[in-house]
């Protein structure tokens, strides 16, 4: 596996980034439940396997950190672009499962902390499928001017390290301000 891998490479893990988007487009009634399923698997199973893996060796080095990337579309569904339920949903996974996972752990020294960026300037607009993903190309397209660059992203969620709050919303307020006067427009 990639984590025996790196074990045997470097020793020990003191830092582990899940960090993955796959973007599934759907209304419900139009819904390909595998599609849906495999977002899920790559948006969040794909954490969690990870996660299992490293915990015995953070747990016997009595610490690390462990940090998930989610998305404000998990948590403010107000934001959400047309049919980017799924989505929302993998990504709400990822924050539930890290709060639950940061209570597990924290009497053994392992960090959790959740990263939950708003836009970010990435090709996961362009990439999106589904029945229903011409409208978040559009809304990608449309706001991309507010997203931040995923070095922006990277560095402001290492410097979260040092403090105590689980959750982390890096570069939000461009995006959110830009997206919510739009909204008052409407």
């Amino acid at each position: 596996t990639i984590v025996s891998k790196v074990l045997a490479k470097f020793g020990q893990i003191d830092f582990l980034v899940n960090n993955a988007a796959y973007g599934y487009i759907s209304e419900t009634a139009n819904v390909d439940l595998t599609a849906a399923k495999n977002q899920f698997e790559v948006n969040f199973w794909a954490y969690v396997d990870l996660v299992k893996a490293v915990i015995p060796i953070m747990k016997a080095a009595r610490g690390g950190y462990i940090v998930n990337m989610a998305s404000i579309m998990g948590q403010y569904t107000d934001a959400l672009p047309h049919a980017s339920g799924f989505y929302a949903a993998s990504k709400h996974a990822v924050f539930g499962w890290s709060k639950s996972l940061e209570k597990e752990l924290s009497s053994s020294g392992i960090r959790v902390k959740i990263i939950s960026p708003g836009g970010v300037d990435t090709p996961l607009f362009d990439n999106m499928v589904g029945p229903e993903r011409a409208s978040v190309v559009d809304f990608g397209k449309a706001f991309r001017f507010s997203f931040d660059s995923p070095e922006f992203i990277a560095a402001a969620a290492l410097r979260s390290l040092a403090d105590d709050e689980i959750v982390f919303y890096p570069g939000q307020g461009r995006f959110l301000r830009t997206y919510f006067n739009w909204i008052c427009l409407l």
